[in-house]
């Protein structure tokens, strides 16, 4: 029973980093409103958690600010792309809908969400590669999309957080002010575990 109060129990450890959380997803928000600068406020997030939140790093607020300023110029360029990827999707998705009803028509965007899935998956991955690595700019999204489909399982399951807590925020909007940081410090679990196979081991 004593160790339910033992403020070394994983609960209340956990309890003490919710601030952190809170005040990481307020950052990650206000970052996020340029719009251009979400690739590198993903990374900010991602890098702090894994490193200050799950890891026994300090600084956390620190971390986060240092890392949104050495990722903006390149994220931003990684924003765009991606930015305007979805737009052409989102539009390509429409223009299918607007072909008219049908089974053939049904079946075709069927197909055409099932294949958005290849983006999402390769994206899922390029947040952690990116605050983890060193690549070049095509480089980047070549291993982002090798990781995601030699680990399939891990990648539907990240896939599937990202659908759950997307559906979550949409409706119950509140949840925003900590579900940022709560889905990437569910998402490090996965990902952390799978990245350390590619790290080079210290001497």
């Amino acid at each position: 029973m004593g160790r339910i109060f033992d403020t070394e129990n994983w609960f209340w450890r956990w309890m003490g980093r919710l601030p952190d959380l809170f005040a990481l997803s307020f950052l990650w928000l206000i970052c996020c409103i340029p719009v251009v600068t979400w690739v590198p406020s993903c990374i900010a997030l991602y890098d702090s958690i894994a490193h200050c939140i799950r890891g026994s790093e300090g600084g956390t607020y620190r971390r986060f600010f240092r890392t949104l300023k050495q990722e903006m110029k390149r994220g931003i360029a990684l924003s765009v792309l991606w930015l305007v990827l979805a737009l052409i999707l989102y539009c390509g998705y429409n223009a299918i809908l607007a072909g008219g009803e049908g089974n053939a028509v049904s079946a075709f965007s069927l197909v055409y969400l099932i294949s958005m899935a290849f983006p999402l998956a390769t994206l899922c991955w390029l947040i952690p590669l990116e605050s983890r690595f060193s690549y070049g700019f095509l480089e980047l999204h070549r291993t982002a999309a090798i990781i995601a489909f030699a680990h399939l399982p891990s990648t539907v399951l990240l896939c599937g957080l990202l659908w759950g807590a997307a559906t979550l925020v949409y409706n119950m909007p509140v949840l925003m002010a900590l579900m940022p940081a709560i889905l990437v410090t569910v998402q490090t679990l996965v990902t952390e575990r799978v990245l350390k196979k590619y790290m080079p081991e210290e001497e």
